[in-house]
């Protein structure tokens, strides 16, 4: 009978609690969270930006431009005055912050804008007055470009206007009837009539009046740092030779240098310059010197990077001027020669317009 007693008592003591404890687990904890805010449309980008302005002002005008932003939601906006303006030669024209672009002098330059990430660059912004053009064109010799030529009008609206040929020559406010000329000592002078009522094209194919050397073949290139670098570069980069084996095609002269290690740097072996060899002038070559960033060294263009050792490299740049001869070449080079490291890091170089260049048989 106790034992009974005490199990009905335990039993009726255990509920409550059970009962409690249910409740308690039930129950409210505090206030409901409140439900998750709906996410909104994600904000319009800058999928496109359009400069609008004509490609042509005069000297002394001044013209608004716009820039017009596309945005991924279907619409565009006039984004002018919060648009960075930029432009190229200071001379030419000017641009304000807010797009107003001034042309100052006749001629071309660039102009962009930028805007979310987008840019707009207009590569031929012309300065010329109402109702004149550019002439330009190439004046070329066995079909590459002859540089310092002299390109004149000499009849027409613009007479007296002239430049000199580089890779390309180009006149501005140039119109109506025209005839231009050209001019270099060692090749027949050479006229051309034209009506100029647009922008026009007009090149030039010069025929010699003088014989050209032929310097074809292979020679023993030696390359002599000037005296006053003696404490400037180390002993084994003052005097250095190459065998140097010239092709020529016309005018121009390829050099293609061996007997010594050369860098391959940019996907090529540092062992090739160039030259021109026109008639009545003397023989001018060009060894790049290229550049280089610290940490971009595929951006390192110099012609000629000897390996010194292995550790070392020299680097020959500058410009050539010499005298064609039968056996011998031989002129000066005013340039840098450069010794550094694998990394790059200038350990040692010498400047100078007094470098010996001599190309022997």
């Amino acid at each position: 009978m106790m034992r009974l007693f005490t199990a009905v008592l335990v039993l009726t003591v255990a509920l409550p609690l059970a009962f409690s404890t249910t409740a308690c687990d039930d129950g409210p904890t505090g206030p409901s969270a409140p439900p998750p805010a709906a996410a909104g449309p994600a904000p319009a980008v800058v999928t496109g930006l359009e400069m609008i302005g004509p490609d042509t002002i005069a000297p002394g005008e001044s013209v608004q431009f716009k820039a017009t932003a596309s945005l991924s939601d279907g619409t565009t906006r006039d984004v002018t005055l919060e648009a960075g303006w930029q432009r190229g030669h200071p001379d030419i024209l000017t641009v304000s912050s807010s797009g107003v672009v001034t042309g100052l002098v006749r001629g071309e330059t660039w102009l962009s804008v930028v805007y979310g990430g987008k840019t707009v660059t207009r590569s031929e912004m012309l300065v010329l007055s109402a109702g004149t053009y550019r002439v330009r064109g190439t004046v070329r010799d066995a079909g590459f470009p002859v540089f310092g030529a002299e390109v004149e009008v000499i009849r027409g609206s613009a007479t007296g206007l002239s430049t000199t040929s580089t890779d390309d020559y180009r006149l501005y406010g140039v119109s109506g009837v025209t005839e231009l000329r050209v001019r270099k000592a060692g090749y027949h002078e050479q006229r051309k009539r034209l009506d100029v009522v647009t922008h026009h094209i007009l090149d030039f194919d010069l025929e010699l009046s003088a014989p050209r050397a032929d310097i074809a073949g292979r020679y023993r290139l030696e390359v002599t740092a000037s005296p006053e670098c003696s404490g400037a570069l180390p002993e084994e980069a003052r005097i250095r030779t190459y065998t140097a084996d010239i092709a020529q095609t016309g005018p121009r002269l390829e050099v293609t240098l061996s007997g010594a290690s050369f860098r391959a740097l940019a996907g090529r072996s540092r062992n090739q310059f160039y030259g021109v060899a026109e008639p009545g002038h003397p023989l001018t070559f060009r060894l790049d010197p290229g550049w280089f960033y610290y940490y971009h060294y595929g951006n390192y263009f110099a012609d000629v990077v000897e390996q010194l050792d292995e550790s070392r490299s020299l680097t020959i740049g500058g410009s050539v001027e010499a005298a064609p001869g039968s056996s011998r070449i031989a002129g000066v080079l005013d340039g840098e020669l450069v010794v550094r490291n694998l990394q790059f890091t200038t350990l040692a170089s010498c400047r100078s317009s007094r470098h010996q260049f001599v190309l022997a048989r």
